[in-house]
C-alpha cells in the first residue's frame, strides 16, 4: 500500500513509501512493538500506529 508522508526525520522529501503488508505482519508476529517496527521499516511510528488501527477495525 502506498501512502504519502509529510516531512519528518524519516522522510525529508514528500514522497510515497511502499509498505509491504506481509512484512508488517511478520514483524508484529515476531513480537516487535510499533516503535521497533517503525525503526525497522524506516517509517514514522504514527504511521505504524495508524496502519495497526486500520487493521483492527477491518478484522
Amino acid at each position: 500500500m502506498k501512502k504519502k508522508l509529510k516531512n519528518s526525520k524519516y522522510n525529508k522529501r514528500k514522497e510515497y513509501i511502499e509498505v509491504d503488508f506481509h512484512d508488517l505482519m511478520e514483524l508484529k508476529e515476531m513480537g516487535l512493538k510499533e516503535t521497533e517496527i517503525a525503526r525497522e521499516m524506516g517509517i514514522p511510528t504514527s504511521y505504524v500506529n495508524r496502519l495497526m488501527e486500520d487493521m483492527r477495525k477491518d478484522y
